[in-house]
């Protein structure tokens, strides 16, 4: 019976074991797919809210579009234009010239437009309405533009949200910046280096004939390079072999070339105008390289270092190869970098000045200082920075009157 006994343990042990491990890989099973249907609900959620963060753009796009059609619709003006049409930097004025075209009028309809609060009348002339103001340079009027159109008793008016004044557009046609800078100071020289960034910006109205970075010790240049030439040196070449391919198609066909007479013409005046264009440094170089001294040891480095950055410079087609007489390179805009490096005499007391310079077809010169110091004979030998970034930027007219950023 003992013997019985045992063997009826036994098979009951081993029943409870099977079972227990069926339960076990049941569970196991019913565990994956719940964390399956876990995974299933959470990437569902996730599509929702990516969902509802496409349809809130969705209707945050409509409502701009709605709210602009809806100012379209309930403005009273067609069009407007507000051109500048001539600066006086001694008085710190500008003239403009107006031209407004309302959607509805009548010929009893009065217009005037106010800059601040100050208003000037419009006269109709044809569909629009025309004025002229001379306004302050030292107000931008950015989105402060009004017109009133007066009908009887029946006054309306609209705000002109999306001007921007010309003093704006002044201040920022020229901007840039310097980085990375350091200088360091070896047997009675300063060694400078950095890298600048640039914009130019005509804003249709400016076009550019020079535009250089520039570096003075003590109100003399030790570095001036030609931007223009830089990025501008390309578009003559380019011009150039378009001329040159042209000619050659000429000569291929039998044709006689239409510049063929015009070139025998070229004067000895014209030929040095063209090689000025070319290489307008050459001769200053020549000229301080013969006035150097053996004991003038700062100024002969900076003079080999603006060498050294004229022959970096882009060459450009010579006049008496090309057959092409060079015109005057111009730009409306430009920007890019630049990295700058000169050598300077370590005086103490000498003032450094690092600016951008570049000067307009009608005669005005904009100037923006990116960084302004005087070298000092301290422990560490160091030039140092005064700049007022108040005063970065001035524009210059013909006659000499200066405007000022921060004015």
């Amino acid at each position: 019976m003992n013997e019985l006994a045992k063997r009826i343990v036994r098979g009951l042990l081993l029943v409870l074991c099977g079972a227990a491990i069926s339960l076990l890989i049941l569970s196991i099973r019913k565990t994956g797919q719940v964390q399956s249907k876990l995974n299933e609900v959470a990437s569902q959620l996730s599509y929702l809210q990516d969902s509802t963060a496409m349809i809130q753009s969705d209707l945050h796009t409509m409502e701009e579009n709605i709210e602009t059609t809806l100012e379209e619709e309930s403005s009273l003006i067609e069009d407007y234009s507000i051109q500048v049409s001539s600066v006086n930097l001694q008085e710190q004025t500008y003239d403009v010239d107006i031209t407004i075209l309302p959607k509805e009028y009548t010929e009893a309809t009065q217009t005037s437009i106010y800059f601040g609060t100050r208003a000037y009348n419009l006269e109709l002339q044809g569909l629009v309405y025309k004025g002229e103001a001379t306004l302050s340079l030292k107000n931008n009027y950015d989105g402060n533009v009004t017109v009133l159109f007066t009908n009887g008793e029946k006054r309306s008016t609209e705000v002109l949200h999306n001007y921007v004044g010309f003093p704006t557009q002044l201040a920022t046609t020229l901007s840039g910046g310097l980085a990375n800078a350091s200088d360091s100071y070896k047997d009675g020289t300063l060694e400078f280096d950095g890298q600048v960034s640039y914009e130019l910006d005509g804003h249709n109205m400016f076009d550019f004939t020079s535009f250089s970075l520039v570096a003075e010790v003590n109100g003399e240049n030790v570095y001036d390079y030609d931007l223009i030439r830089e990025t501008g040196g390309a578009k003559v070449q380019a011009e150039a072999e378009t001329q040159l391919q042209t000619e050659a198609d000429i000569d291929a066909s039998g044709e006689d070339s239409p510049n063929d007479a015009g070139d025998e013409n070229i004067d000895a005046e014209e030929e040095q105008t063209a090689d000025q264009v070319i290489n307008p440094q050459a001769d200053d170089a020549g000229a301080d390289s013969k006035e150097q001294t053996a004991d003038d040891t700062g100024t002969a480095a900076a003079t080999e270092a603006a060498q050294q950055e004229e022959e970096n410079l882009p060459d450009l087609p010579d006049a008496s190869q090309t057959d092409v007489a060079l015109q005057e390179v111009s730009v409306s805009g430009l920007g890019g970098e630049h990295d700058i490096h000169f050598l300077s005499p370590a005086v103490e007391g000498n003032s450094i000045k690092i600016y951008l310079k570049a000067a307009t077809q009608d005669g005005y010169t904009f100037v923006f200082t990116l960084w302004e110091g005087s070298f000092t004979e301290d422990d560490n030998a160091r030039a140092q920075e005064y700049l007022d970034g108040s005063y970065n930027q001035t524009v210059v007219d013909a006659n000499g009157n200066i405007w000022n950023k921060a004015e």
